[in-house]
């Protein structure tokens, strides 16, 4: 057989094995050809690399949809905070044990392109841990607004020819969603990318998805004080640091100390005081405020808070009445 026609063949069975995706993926790139007349061995390479591409793409996919499956409700365990900062992606996803809250942060997704926008709202459910979208701007603690998408030509040189010649095919792109994360006069911008040959505007706005939620769990207890109807405990309290501990005169390295108390407020009436060390409530160590910031957030007035302390080395339970923030 000439050699000729045994590459036609070759070619022909290579093509017929493909899956679906990846002959219409070869269909256009042969519609969008001004000339209409590559080589063969110039339509292998791109018959392998979009192959490849979709490869690449059904696994991005895969891996959001797992994401969306392992996230946390509220009421589940914050993993990072039980064994401490560093914790792997696995160890933040990590089954929750009964009773942590984790109560999310309410974001309004607005802005430009609409189709980034929707994006963004599909995939911050599945990214994120803190963050639950809402329809209204006036519900939501934090407003976000995509303000721009932009897709970029990578430039990229090798010693090796063959990849150069890939390059020159099918250049790679950097496509970026970028928005902007407004809480009351305070914005900060935040972008997430991806590099590929196909087009990646859902899976860059996955991974700005991931980086708002990182903001959000770098942001968490202040975003949660500024809610409206926050229950009032009627104290302050800060974590215990090496410069406070020695500041107060405190015998507990770690822990959370409360610096005032109101004497008219919940905590004042359940005779909780001044340098009193929480200890844990509701079998829940407390080792930052942010524990007890969002032990609050998963309650609301009326409900009891009950606290195990520490005075004067020893310990003390205390039951709190948490007060209504509408309160005169």
């Amino acid at each position: 057989m000439p050699t000729g026609l045994v590459s036609i063949v070759f070619v022909v069975s290579f093509v017929t094995a493909l899956p679906g995706a990846v002959v219409k993926e070869i269909e256009k790139s042969n519609t969008e050809s001004k000339e209409g007349k590559e080589e063969p061995c110039i339509k292998l390479v791109e018959i392998a690399k979009a192959a490849s591409e979709i490869t690449e793409v059904a696994k991005d996919e895969s891996s959001l949809a797992t994401t969306d499956a392992l996230a946390p409700t509220p009421g589940s365990n914050l993993a990072a905070d039980q064994a401490g900062s560093g914790q792997t992606q696995t160890a933040r996803l990590a089954p929750a044990s009964p009773g942590q809250p984790s109560p999310k942060i309410r974001v309004f997704v607005t802005g430009t392109p609409v189709d980034s926008v929707r994006d963004l709202k599909e995939g911050l459910p599945g990214a994120a841990r803190w963050v639950q979208v809402v329809e209204s701007r006036e519900e939501a603690e934090l407003v976000v607004d995509v303000v721009e998408r932009k897709s970029e030509k990578q430039q990229s040189y090798s010693s090796d020819p063959t990849r150069n010649l890939f390059n020159s095919i099918i250049p790679e792109i950097r496509y970026t969603v970028i928005a902007n994360v407004v809480e009351g006069d305070q914005t900060t911008t935040l972008s997430g990318s991806k590099t590929s040959s196909t087009s990646m505007w859902r899976i860059a706005a996955g991974e700005l998805a991931k980086a708002i939620d990182d903001h959000v769990e770098e942001n968490h207890e202040r975003l949660l004080l500024r809610r409206p109807w926050l229950p009032v405990l009627g104290a302050e309290y800060v974590t215990i640091t090496k410069e406070l501990k020695k500041t107060l005169a405190l015998k507990e390295s770690q822990g959370v100390v409360f610096t005032t108390v109101d004497d008219g407020g919940p905590a004042g009436m359940a005779d909780l005081q001044a340098g009193d060390i929480i200890m844990e409530s509701a079998r829940i160590g407390i080792k930052k405020s942010v524990d007890l910031t969002r032990l609050l957030a998963a309650r609301k007035p009326g409900d009891l808070l009950v606290l195990r302390i520490k005075r004067a080395g020893g310990d003390k339970t205390v039951s709190v009445q948490l007060g209504s923030p509408l309160s005169p």
